[in-house]
C-alpha cells in the first residue's frame, strides 16, 4: 500500500470469512490526521483537516480527499481518550466514489448506512485511491475540428501516491473507445497538474460528434474522467506562407495562415482579376483572428509564382517575375503537411500498408527540419508463419516526395518484437539526410 504504516492505528479489526478452511480478512484502522500547520484551497499539508475545522468540514475534507462514502469510526480500549480511528466505505464498487478504488480493496463487509441500504468497508481504510483527472470544460484554447481536436484536463494526485500515466482517450458518435495519447509522468502526492493535448488526426466529418475523456493512472489503476463532447467542424488546414510588401520580392515575412478546407480548396478558383469568394485566413486554428491584409506567397506548391491579395479575403493572384522554383526563398520554414502511420507485416508486398484498424497508431508527431520523432502505440494480431514463438520486426520510416514518388529514403528506427497478439508503446526517432519539405509524406513500414 501507498498508504505507509505510521498513518494506521496499532491495532486492526479482523473479520472471518468462511470457507474450507476460513479465512481471516483484516480490515486497518485510519487515524484521523490534524494539520499541523492550517491548510487553504488546494494545498493538502501534513492532515487532512484544520484544528479549527467544524466536524462538518472534517467529514467533507476527509471525504473528498479518498473518495469515500462514509467511515465507520473504531475505539480501542475504554479509558475518556481511546484511540480513535476510521474504516472508510463505498456505496458501490462500480460506480460514484467506488470507482477510485481498486476491486481488491473491498472488504466484503457492509454495514447499514439506512434502513434500506448498506455500504462496503474498505480494508485498508480507504486511504490509497487513483488519481483524480477533470476536463476542463469552456477552454478557450479547445478546437473540434474534422482534422483537430484538443483536450485540457487537470490530474490531482493521491494524498499518497504519485501519478505515473496520464492520457486520454476518444470516440465518433457511438463507436468503440480508442486511445488518443498517452504519456509517462512523475507526478508526486498532493500534487495538482493540469495537462493539454492537441493532435492533428482525421477522426470523422463535419458534424459528427466527438467525445472526450481523460484518465490518470497510479499503483491502484486507472481513473477516467467526466466524458466531453461536441460536433466536429470543418477541417482546418495550415499553410506556411511569405507576407511580402511587393509582388516581386523573394523575402519577407513568414507567416502561418489557417483555412477551412472549403475555402483552401477555393483558392484554385482565384484568377487574376479581383473577386469575392469568401475564402478567408486566420492567424491560429481557433480560426478567429484574421491575417493582415497584404500579398503572401506560397499558398499553391503547384504554382509557386502566384501572389496573393488578401483584403479581408483572399481577391486575386498575381504572377511574380522573380522566384525561386518554389516561390519561397530557401531559408523558408516548410510546412510538413502528411504523416501517414501504419506497420506492414510479413503476409503483405514490401512497403504495401494494411488497412487493418488494429495496426499502429501514432500518438504525437513531431516532425522538424532534419528528423521526425513519433510516441507510437501499435496494437495487433501477427498473420503468417512462425505464430507461436514471434518475430524481429526491423521498422524503418519511408520518406517519399509528391514530385519524385518513385525516389524513397528509407531510415532505420528500430527492432521490435512481434507475437501472434502484442502491443507497443515506445518513441520512434529517425534523423533524416536532408530537411523536408512540403512535399514530403513519411510512412512507417516494416522491410
Amino acid at each position: 500500500m501507498a498508504a505507509p504504516s505510521s498513518v494506521y492505528q496499532t491495532y486492526k479489526t479482523r473479520r472471518r470469512k468462511a470457507g474450507t478452511p476460513d479465512v481471516d480478512v483484516d480490515l486497518y484502522i485510519a487515524k484521523f490526521l490534524q494539520n499541523t500547520t492550517p491548510t487553504t484551497g488546494d494545498d493538502w499539508g501534513d492532515g487532512y483537516f484544520n484544528s479549527t475545522d467544524t466536524e462538518a468540514q472534517k467529514i467533507a475534507k476527509i471525504k473528498d480527499i479518498f473518495k469515500i462514502d462514509g467511515w465507520v469510526q473504531v475505539a480501542k480500549g475504554t479509558s475518556s481518550t481511546p484511540e480513535m480511528g476510521f474504516i472508510g466505505y463505498c456505496n458501490s464498487r462500480n460506480s460514484g466514489n467506488g470507482l477510485y478504488h481498486k476491486t481488491e480493496r473491498f472488504s466484503g463487509v457492509r454495514v447499514p448506512t439506512s434502513a434500506q441500504a448498506s455500504a462496503e468497508l474498505l480494508n485498508d481504510g480507504g486511504l490509497n485511491v487513483r488519481p483524480d483527472p477533470a476536463i476542463v470544460e469552456g477552454d478557450l484554447a479547445q478546437v473540434w475540428w474534422a482534422n483537430l481536436y484538443s483536450i485540457k484536463f487537470n490530474v490531482r494526485s493521491a494524498f499518497y501516491d504519485y501519478t505515473s500515466k496520464i492520457g486520454f482517450e476518444y470516440k465518433v458518435n457511438s463507436g468503440a473507445w480508442t486511445l488518443g495519447a498517452f504519456t509517462n509522468v512523475n507526478q508526486v502526492a498532493k500534487n495538482k497538474t493540469t495537462y493539454e493535448f492537441r493532435k492533428n488526426d482525421s477522426l470523422g466529418t463535419q458534424g459528427q460528434t466527438l467525445y472526450l475523456r481523460a484518465f490518470a493512472e497510479n499503483a491502484e489503476g486507472r481513473k477516467y474522467s467526466q466524458e466531453y463532447s461536441s460536433a466536429m467542424g470543418e477541417k482546418v488546414y495550415q499553410i506556411l506562407a511569405l507576407k511580402v510588401t511587393n509582388i516581386n520580392d523573394t523575402t519577407g515575412t513568414s507567416t502561418e495562415i489557417y483555412m477551412n478546407e472549403t475555402d483552401f480548396n477555393n483558392i484554385a478558383n482565384l484568377n487574376t482579376s479581383s473577386q469575392s469568394l469568401g475564402i478567408e485566413g486566420f492567424t491560429s486554428d481557433l480560426m478567429t483572428t484574421e491575417i493582415a491584409d497584404g500579398y503572401y506567397k506560397g499558398l499553391d506548391p503547384n504554382n509557386p509564382n502566384r501572389v496573393y491579395t488578401y483584403a479581408g479575403e483572399f481577391t486575386m493572384y498575381s504572377n511574380a517575375t522573380s522566384t525561386d522554383p518554389e516561390g519561397l526563398p530557401n531559408a523558408m520554414p516548410r510546412l510538413y503537411k502528411s504523416f501517414l502511420t501504419k506497420v506492414v507485416s510479413d503476409t503483405f508486398a514490401i512497403g504495401q500498408v494494411t488497412d487493418s484498424s488494429s495496426y499502429p497508431t501514432v500518438i504525437q508527431v513531431t516532425i522538424g527540419q532534419t528528423s521526425v520523432s513519433a510516441n507510437v502505440h501499435i496494437t495487433g494480431m501477427e498473420t503468417g508463419s512462425g505464430l507461436g514463438s514471434g518475430r524481429n520486426a526491423d521498422i524503418y520510416l519511408r520518406r517519399t516526395n509528391a514530385n519524385t514518388p518513385s525516389v524513397n529514403e528509407d531510415i532505420f528506427v528500430k527492432t521490435i518484437y512481434i507475437e501472434p497478439m502484442f502491443q507497443f508503446d515506445d518513441t520512434f526517432v529517425a534523423v533524416l539526410s536532408s530537411a523536408a519539405t512540403d512535399y514530403d509524406k513519411f510512412t512507417f513500414i516494416e522491410l
